[in-house]
């Protein structure tokens, strides 16, 4: 990180730090040469991909404990016990960092629970929401249509997961992201 620090200051390059890959697949829909287009100043540029950083909600529904076990994100006996109870645990970015938000018995009650979240917020023709799953594009697809009952009129794209994340997650893990005020009045 600091070698491209350093290259950017050099180079006069801005970084945006958008802390997650899912946060990157989600502003890769936008299309930044849209954006480019449309605002014509890289200030400008910077400054809305910082905000759309900072508006975007990311929540990922782990399917098997085992993984967060492996990669000592969990200790193995927890691993174990959360999978014989069947827990599946509900993870939020927030500023860089993956956080245990909950856990439940299930994954259609995490599943529903998620979609719970999104539903007390104020979704508008301007929020866009994506899902992302690691291996697991049948899991994707059952959120998908969940969504899809609450929200009929949105277009709701589905992502594979970024590797950095899926490593310690493992497969089946699925994401949902949304970011308020994305699209253009």
């Amino acid at each position: 990180n600091e070698k491209i620090k350093l290259l950017a200051n050099e180079y006069e390059i801005d970084i945006v730090d958008e802390y997650t890959e899912e946060l990157n697949n989600a502003i890769d829909v936008f299309d930044i040469s849209k954006m480019q287009i449309m605002l014509k100043d890289f200030d400008k540029i910077v400054k809305e991909l910082t905000k759309l950083r900072e508006q975007a909600t990311i929540y990922l529904v782990v399917d098997d404990l085992k993984h967060l076990g492996r990669t000592g994100r969990l200790n193995n006996v927890s691993a174990v016990v959360g999978a014989l109870l069947k827990i599946k645990p509900i993870l939020k970015f927030e500023d860089g960092h993956i956080n245990l938000f909950s856990k439940v018995r299930t994954l259609k009650s995490a599943y529903k629970e998620v979609l719970n979240l999104l539903k007390q917020e104020k979704v508008t023709d301007r929020t866009l929401i994506v899902i992302a799953h690691a291996s697991g594009k049948e899991n994707a697809k059952k959120v998908q249509e969940m969504l899809m009952q609450s929200y009929p009129e949105k277009k709701i794209e589905i992502h594979e997961l970024s590797p950095v994340i899926s490593v310690h997650t493992g497969p089946n893990s699925v994401g949902v992201a949304w970011i308020h005020n994305f699209f253009e009045a």
